[in-house]
């Protein structure tokens, strides 16, 4: 498939927002090095590197030779920024913003700075937790498309009337300014596009793309990860210890998968 400049720059956006490391991933990976080689030789967890490399084959930044292996694309990594741009956060500004609202923290009208600091210092923890759901997500979200998409309208064939239903109602809430998302599975998460993957109709043609082939274990997995999930995605702070069991049972989801 061949991708036009704008899509490419667009992609390069996005594969660099996956972690603040993802270019340097995707430059080691030569057609030989698996991504468990590439990982150790980065010092960067395994767990991380295969889903980016993953990500990178579906934006158009590298092909897959084998299985955990795979080759940059070399004339498009020029449309991979070389570094994420950080938003600077203006606290005097964000004072101005909240200042009035009913918070508990709010004192005689204004914001009390430690309290800003503290959300800080946890948005760092909770920054790098989003991480791992979103590689998980999206890693899942790729396997479907590879598995799936092979099959004519599999939406409507493979796909459970309630998840449809569900993704239509988040279609009318979306709003006319709201990122265009690139197909129905972008507005899927976590636990649905789990019922898509274990679905009677489903299962048995995801069994060559997993290690676990025990439907009964791999739902097992989401279930001790789908709490992680819901805190994160609605902003919730993790506790202190949460916050390595979020590697673990997010890791432990991307292992089942080939």
């Amino acid at each position: 498939m061949v991708l036009n400049v704008e899509i490419l720059e667009n992609n390069g956006i996005r594969f660099l927002k996956l972690y603040s490391e993802a270019k340097k991933i995707l430059k080691k990976a030569d057609g030989k090095k698996n991504y468990k080689r590439i990982a150790k030789e980065l010092k960067i967890n395994e767990k991380i590197v295969s889903p980016i490399l993953k990500q990178a084959k579906d934006l158009g930044f590298a092909e897959r030779i084998k299985p955990g292996i795979y080759k940059k694309i070399t004339s498009n990594l020029k449309y991979i920024p070389n570094k994420k741009r950080e938003k600077v956060v203006d606290q005097d500004l964000i004072k101005k913003k909240m200042v009035g609202k009913d918070f508990s923290f709010k004192k005689e009208g204004h914001l009390e700075t430690k309290n800003l600091q503290k959300f800080k210092d946890k948005s760092e923890k909770m920054a790098r937790a989003y991480m791992w759901l979103y590689l998980t997500e999206n890693a899942l979200r790729s396997l479907i498309r590879n598995v799936l998409q092979k099959e004519d309208n599999w939406w409507e064939k493979r796909v459970n009337t309630a998840i449809k239903e569900n993704v239509e109602e988040s279609k009318l809430k979306e709003k006319y300014f709201s990122p265009k998302r690139d197909d129905n599975l972008e507005y899927t998460h976590l636990g649905q596009l789990k019922e898509i993957i274990v679905s009677r109709r489903n299962w048995s043609l995801f069994l060559p793309y997993l290690k676990e082939k025990e439907i009964k274990d791999f739902e097992s997995s989401f279930k001790k990860v789908m709490p992680s999930r819901h805190a994160i995605a609605h902003c919730i702070p993790l506790k202190e210890k949460d916050y390595k069991a979020v590697e673990i049972r997010f890791g432990d989801v991307l292992d089942m998968i080939k």
